[in-house]
């Protein structure tokens, strides 16, 4: 009823990839999701999918573009690398129109051990909910940039210190004892 991927290596797909096989489990490798069209949705889940766990992979979106749409889902690591330096190159979280409210947002994308923006790559949290539950640089953006469009985003480690990544957020939350900002 669901797939495990328990590759330690890379698993490239490129285009558009669909998880329609019920739940699905990645293991300690990388899943690589590349694709170069403006608007591309290069990771959807099928109306049968429940489920994506990325263990303690890495999902890295890769190509470039603008508007490439992110899945709404839980993410191990994070990695957003375009594969050219000419432009900047867009991801935007919200595929299904999501909104926040001082109540909360319709849509979660929760990132429990790192996101990564490396060069040229800039990410669009467009209204919806970012939790980031890891310890240490959860949120490490190496010359990208981030716009938070209305999103809220929540750093929520209760116990082990977490650094609080600098930039402009407009609905921030902070949660845990060993939390401070860098």
């Amino acid at each position: 009823n669901g797939v495990t991927l328990r590759a330690s290596t890379t698993v490239r797909l490129v285009g558009t990839s669909t998880l329609k096989l019920g739940d699905a489990t990645y293991g300690s490798g990388t899943l690589q999701f590349n694709n170069a069209n403006t608007n591309a949705v290069p990771f959807q889940f099928g109306t049968t999918t429940t489920a994506f766990t990325a263990a303690t992979g890495t999902v890295t979106f890769t190509g470039t573009g603008g508007g490439i749409r992110i899945a709404t889902t839980t993410y191990y690591n994070l990695t957003f690398t375009p594969t050219s330096t000419a432009a900047i190159s867009t991801y935007r979280f919200n595929i299904g129109g999501s909104t926040c409210t001082t109540g909360g947002c319709t849509a979660t994308t929760t990132v429990s051990n790192a996101l990564t923006l490396n060069g040229y790559a800039q990410a669009n949290f467009d209204r919806v909910a970012l939790i980031l539950s890891g310890s240490g640089t959860v949120f490490e953006k190496a010359n990208g940039t981030f716009v938070a469009n209305g999103a809220l985003v929540k750093y929520t480690n209760a116990g082990t210190a977490t650094n609080i990544a600098t930039g402009t957020y407009e609905n921030l939350v902070i949660s845990g004892t060993g939390i401070t900002k860098t």
